[in-house]
């Protein structure tokens, strides 16, 4: 299997067919994903049982085996892909609960399998100590991660694993979205740097690549 040039997919030379993994699809209100949207080659994290396309699994372990050795707790992923019935299915137990900050059915980059909720191990344990869903942990529990030691560590080293801050705090007005700390996106370690390093949100970041100022 080899990458593409400058391209978001996966060429298999020997089969002849071009695998698709969206790395840089913008998702929102205004980029809605179809309902059939599915994305290939999903794995089961074992210990959360959240499911995130390979690459940005194996990235996500490499990325949190070296946190470790750092000296910091193990990361947990609260959230990765969520198919499109099942955020339908989240929006609705959200409104009932009086939560209006959820991203529709169609609207949410979860659907694409590269994007992540993250929290701490201790974070997880007092979770399912109070028999709660991790899907249905609130914001003010997420935003939680927003102090901790890991985002600090995360905020200098996860560009090197190709994982950016989706929804930065400077960057809501082009978002749409307001900040969450606890939410990331595997893009690759290439766009990731490149991202990290010019202070840029996903938005301005693919305007900026689609004019080849980015190669």
């Amino acid at each position: 299997m080899r990458k593409a040039k400058g391209l978001s997919h996966y060429i298999y030379p020997k089969r002849g067919v071009i695998i698709y993994m969206e790395i840089l699809k913008l998702v929102s209100p205004s980029y809605p994903i179809s309902n059939t949207y599915r994305p290939i080659n999903l794995v089961q994290d074992p210990i959360t049982k959240v499911w995130l396309v390979k690459e940005a699994f194996e990235q996500f372990y490499k990325m949190n085996n070296v946190l470790q050795k750092e000296g910091l707790s193990s990361l947990c992923i609260s959230s990765g892909y969520r198919s499109y019935m099942y955020q339908q299915s989240l929006c609705a137990k959200k409104e009932k609960l009086g939560f209006n900050n959820i991203a529709k059915e169609g609207c949410s980059e979860h659907q694409l399998g590269i994007a992540m909720d993250l929290m701490t191990t201790p974070v997880i344990n007092d979770t399912r100590n109070n028999d709660l869903s991790v899907t249905n942990l609130n914001n003010r529990s997420l935003q939680v991660f927003d102090l901790t030691f890991h985002k600090q560590w995360l905020d200098i080293n996860s560009a090197d694993f190709g994982f950016i801050l989706r929804y930065p705090f400077d960057k809501s007005y082009i978002t749409g979205v307001p900040y969450k700390a606890y939410h990331y996106r595997y893009v690759g370690v290439s766009h990731a740097k490149k991202i990290v390093k010019n202070g840029l949100c996903l938005e301005e970041y693919i305007e900026m690549h689609t004019s080849m100022r980015y190669f």
